[in-house]
């Protein structure tokens, strides 16, 4: 349900941050030092957390643009053609004369696991004075990336002055973490920083939700806890199954009756993304998997699904183990 004055808007979110060219590697587990292993595939495909997110977006039936820096050579191409066939706008895109993003992800089958090896020159950075502030207002939702931090920080403190939701999605702490949770309403922050939860809270954001992989997710609004366990699904490859929990989040935050800003029943919306995520683990690569809105919900109600057993309870134990074991080896 819309408020008044938000079904003229001329898109439901705009997604400004990065794109990359993913070279997928699949492979039964990663080599020892020095060591050989054979491959089992290799697959070039789109990607890019923001881009991805754009694309699932879209295939949620959002009205969606992107907006980011694309490079000259042919690897921008894979990129630019997913986001044309979903029908995301990508008008205020810039082209530099550099190779595009890149990134090398080995998947390893054994585990289920992938490594990210990635590359972006500097000239792709977006100039902060040149970010188009202008345009952020006619977007219901603004999903941002830490990657230009600076730039980012315009564009969400543009969209909150319009009054646009803004959601930020913040692989790493430090001073960029904490910056932009000031201008931010939604903060989406990865496993290894979701004890900081609380914390981040402070700082400004009116939820910080912390993606626990498999395991699902936990969330805090200031007033409870709320944590949603993982589907359990048969995994073919994780790339990108975080971008698609953050179209989830987004698609669903939207839905709320009588808009975001008189409450969000957090564990609906972070059922539905890790809906979202998990049925983007049955595709190779980032943005094969994404799915519609009918398949999350055909997903999620046709018949009882399996979760994950994990409690965050019990996460946090485990990260105390570990982070004590470390400290033993030092």
């Amino acid at each position: 349900m819309q408020k008044k004055g938000e079904s003229q808007r001329r898109w439901d979110v705009i997604g400004f941050g990065e794109n990359s060219v993913d070279t997928i590697v699949t492979l039964g587990r990663l080599p020892k030092a020095d060591g050989k292993v054979a491959v089992d595939q290799v697959a070039v495909r789109p990607g890019g957390q923001i881009a991805t997110a754009m694309v699932g977006c879209a295939r949620l039936g959002l009205r969606s643009a992107y907006v980011g820096t694309f490079g000259t050579d042919a690897g921008s191409a894979p990129i630019r053609a997913a986001l044309a066939r979903a029908k995301v706008t990508t008008s205020l895109c810039r082209r530099v004369a550099v190779p595009n993003r890149s990134a090398v992800i080995l998947v390893e089958t054994a585990r289920g696991t992938r490594t990210v090896l990635a590359h972006r020159d500097p000239a792709l950075a977006w100039p902060p004075a040149e970010v188009p502030t202008g345009q952020v207002g006619h977007a219901r939702a603004l999903l941002i990336d830490g990657t230009d931090p600076e730039a980012a920080g315009r564009m969400a403190g543009a969209a909150r002055r319009s009054g646009t939701l803004v959601v930020a999605d913040i692989e790493s702490g430090g001073p960029v973490l904490d910056g932009l949770a000031a201008v931010v309403d939604i903060l989406v922050v990865p496993s290894g920083l979701a004890r900081q939860g609380r914390r981040l809270l402070r700082h400004g954001p009116r939820v910080v939700v912390a993606t626990l992989g498999a395991a699902g997710a936990v969330a805090w609004d200031g007033r409870a806890e709320v944590f949603s366990p993982g589907f359990v699904v048969p995994v073919v490859d994780s790339t990108g199954a975080g971008d698609a929990f953050r179209a989830g989040l987004v698609a669903a935050v939207l839905e709320v009756p009588g808009g975001w800003q008189t409450g969000l029943p957090l564990p609906q919306i972070l059922e539905f993304a890790n809906a979202c995520a998990a049925l983007n683990c049955l595709g190779h690569g980032a943005q094969s998997g994404l799915p519609t809105r009918a398949e999350v919900a055909r997903f999620v109600t046709e018949r009882p699904r399996r979760r994950s057993k994990s409690s965050w309870e019990r996460l946090q134990v485990q990260q105390r183990s570990a982070d004590r074991r470390r400290g033993d080896r030092r």
